[in-house]
């Protein structure tokens, strides 16, 4: 008799231990999936952060391409005028604001990164970070498209590009 009732204790504590090892196998199935499922929630919160930046930087730079066009209808009106916009301080002040508020204080981290760059390389490096064409800075620089390229490849050794591969836009992109 106490052997079977040894054999019975030695069931019953393998029994225990299996139970043990199942609950804690289950709550680490549970602990990873709460995990998995805030780890996607936390993706798709990044996600739709990035695309509504996307679409405020759109927006903006739309404002500015109506803003550009309207100054180029004015222009073709005018005989042997300049196709040139002229960005008022007041829109200058206002695309600071919006990209600081919308792009995790762009203009902000640039001065303080750059502290050597003028008034007016920050200003091109925010119409850099809005996207805007070659085309569109010509006009508002009133210079030749070619010109504006030229430029962008030397303003490279201004923010430590120079002899990298890295394009001028593709790290205010990436700012």
């Amino acid at each position: 008799m106490p052997a079977l009732c040894h054999d019975e204790s030695a069931l019953e504590t393998r029994y225990a231990f299996e139970a043990i090892l199942l609950a804690v196998f289950a709550f680490m199935v549970l602990l990873y999936t709460g995990h998995e499922r805030r780890a996607h929630e936390q993706e798709v919160l990044y996600a739709e952060r990035m695309e509504s930046s996307r679409r405020q930087l759109d927006l903006m730079s739309k404002m500015l391409m109506q803003r550009l066009d309207f100054a180029r209808l004015l222009d073709s009106l005018q005989s042997g005028a300049a196709n040139r916009y002229k960005m008022r301080e007041e829109d200058w002040r206002e695309l600071e604001q919006f990209l600081d508020v919308t792009q995790n204080l762009f203009v902000h981290r640039l001065r303080e990164q750059f502290p050597h760059l003028s008034e007016d390389d920050i200003r091109l490096l925010m119409l850099l970070r809005l996207r805007m064409p070659a085309k569109v800075l010509a006009d508002i620089y009133g210079i030749a498209e070619k010109s504006v390229k030229q430029n962008l490849f030397l303003f490279k050794k201004k923010v430590g590009l120079e002899g990298s591969s890295l394009s001028l836009r593709t790290f205010v992109e990436q700012f």
